[in-house]
């Protein structure tokens, strides 16, 4: 077992944050790593193998880097967010009020220095990963980049088509809906028009119920006279 340290350090070698965690190689007993060396001796001597183990180790969790912000001048960059280990030490080592240290005291990390305290562990090599977590819609433009950008393009395509269609509605539609109330009033004109041209009023039916019962007055009473005529013709033939 062995501890790996390392150190956060900004652009005046200030010491931003530091951790230090242990780790420990697979044992291997002797016998083992006999019969490993033999059966990899083939690739050993090539150079396609090495003999050597890969240590994962997380350093830092939940880490938060300070934001930079630039002055509006350009010439001073300041940090937002203030370590507290920072301002104990400055404090401490000053003797200086906290408003005072606020424009100096953080920096952006730009060295990194990797220990191992250890004179047994050999160090070929070391690579350091930064595992971002984010969430919501960074997540998702983060891990599938091109979905994400085929709705976000497809959806800002979609709401100005909206806008666009909304506002040629607004400016040209009002005239051709007036043009179809004026058809739609002159339809009904026209309409109103042809039944009251069409439909009798009440005079004329009044009229030719008149006209009918006088006609069927006349027809009844030249019955009557017909009538009486045969009548008398019949009764002189008697004579």
């Amino acid at each position: 077992m062995f501890m790996v340290c390392v150190e956060l350090q900004g652009k005046d070698e200030i010491l931003v944050d530091s951790s230090c965690r242990s780790a420990m190689l697979h044992y291997r007993s002797s016998l083992l790593h006999a019969l490993s060396t033999l059966t990899f001796s083939p690739m050993l001597l090539f150079g396609h193998a090495e003999e050597k183990q890969n240590v994962i180790l997380e350093l830092f969790s939940d880490f938060e880097e300070d934001q930079v912000e630039l002055n509006p001048s350009g010439s001073q960059v300041r940090c937002r967010r203030e370590t507290e280990r920072l301002v104990r030490a400055k404090i401490n080592k000053l003797g200086t009020g906290l408003g005072q240290l606020a424009p100096s005291l953080n920096h952006p990390v730009t060295d990194i220095y990797v220990e191992i305290q250890s004179r047994h562990v050999e160090l070929y090599s070391a690579s350091l990963g930064i595992h971002a977590h984010f969430t919501g819609l960074r997540y998702l433009m983060f891990h599938w980049p091109l979905l994400s950008a085929a709705v976000g393009i497809t959806s800002n395509l979609f709401f100005i088509l909206l806008i666009t269609g909304l506002s040629w509605y607004q400016l040209y539609q009002p005239e051709s809906e007036e043009a179809a109330r004026k058809f739609q009033y002159a339809a009904l004109d026209r309409k109103d028009e042809f039944k009251f041209n069409g439909e009798p009023d009440d005079s004329s039916f009044e009229d030719a119920s008149f006209i009918e019962d006088s006609g069927k007055l006349n027809e009844s009473d030249q019955t009557i006279q017909n009538l009486e005529t045969e009548s008398r013709e019949f009764i002189t033939e008697l004579n």
